[in-house]
């Protein structure tokens, strides 16, 4: 059985950006992944709205997420991690850019490795996922400002790194369709998408 540990924010938890409540567990896209990939799979969800990489912001509800990343790792020992990061990270009191956040999903991935050759466990083949872009004039993207063109940057940021550590790649934004309701979160529709083309991803791995 392949594990796959999929990490993010509340674009993996499955906020609603209808409801403002988690979506129900077959809506999600690790779990639309999982109905699809089958037995074959073991697809474990770690989403958790408000994480970042590495800042902090505990008064708007932000946490840096690579001590449960670790942790994670450890616990789960997967054979696939999916890491979905950097929207919280755009948050304006950061002030950090495009090339900045990507930094820090760089540093994650090589302390992620670096963890699993202490604890003498095999690194995980890792999935980088550049996640939706912005939209300022969204419910939750008000609390962006600024963040439309820096989301859109990270792309082809992740995209360069996923090359230097020989991670996989893929683009949201460029799969899923329609506007983000609230400016930051996925809909059902979005979620069934993205579990989708993710489906078929690791169909098509070696």
């Amino acid at each position: 059985m392949h594990k796959v540990l999929c990490f993010g924010d509340s674009n993996t938890w499955g906020y609603s950006p209808t409801t403002g409540q988690r979506m129900p567990a077959d809506s999600r896209w690790p779990r639309v992944m999982a109905s699809l990939l089958g037995e074959a799979y073991q697809i474990i969800e770690a989403g958790q709205p408000g994480r970042t990489t590495y800042p902090n912001s505990p008064d708007f509800g932000l946490s840096s997420g690579i001590e449960a990343l670790l942790q994670d790792i450890s616990k789960h020992q997967p054979d696939c991690l999916v890491l979905m990061l950097g929207t919280n990270d755009l948050y304006p009191a950061f002030h950090l850019s495009a090339e900045q956040i990507s930094d820090n999903l760089e540093r994650m991935v090589v302390e992620l490795d670096q963890h699993c050759v202490n604890q003498r466990m095999l690194s995980p083949k890792i999935l980088l996922l550049a996640p939706p872009a912005i939209d300022e004039t969204g419910r939750f993207g008000q609390h962006f400002a600024g963040a439309k063109d820096k989301s859109t940057q990270l792309a082809e940021h992740y995209q360069t790194i996923a090359h230097s550590l020989g991670c996989g790649y893929l683009d949201v934004s460029q799969i899923i369709t329609g506007k983000l309701l609230d400016g930051v979160h996925m809909n059902s529709v979005q979620h069934q998408a993205l579990g989708e083309a993710l489906a078929n991803t690791f169909i098509e791995l070696p």
